[in-house]
């Protein structure tokens, strides 16, 4: 490792030792298994992103670094975007199906009713 790339390490954790050492008005927030995130419900996923925006927002209002809840922000997001891009693909290759007459109405049902394929939304019970 160079000179300077240690140097920068070890600003870094000076850095993250300074942070810690700081009295937050909260504790920090739990760091997130990236492996469990994906099994979480997406109300779990909701009200954890929702909890830390609020935090987030807190500490800005404080004049608190935010680092390490943008961070865990940065995960959860991304794991609502990975959801989110699935759920669209799903459905189009669903929408595929019918249109192709490959599959019948009762195989699209999900459990927020069946697809309308017309206008690509979910219709309601």
């Amino acid at each position: 490792m160079s000179k300077k790339n240690k140097n920068a390490n070890q600003q870094t954790n000076n850095d993250n030792d300074t942070l810690r050492s700081i009295k937050y008005p909260m504790p920090f927030p739990e760091v997130a298994n990236m492996d469990e995130v994906g099994y979480y419900p997406d109300d779990v996923l909701s009200d954890k992103i929702s909890r830390l925006e609020s935090e987030r927002t807190r500490l800005l209002e404080m004049k608190f670094d935010p680092y390490h809840w943008e961070l865990e922000l940065a995960y959860l997001h991304r794991e609502r975007q990975i959801r989110n891009v699935r759920l669209e693909r799903h459905e189009a290759y669903v929408r595929e199906l019918i249109l192709k007459g490959d599959s019948d109405e009762f195989a699209v049902r999900t459990s927020f009713g069946p697809l309308d394929v017309n206008n690509s939304t979910r219709v309601l019970n």
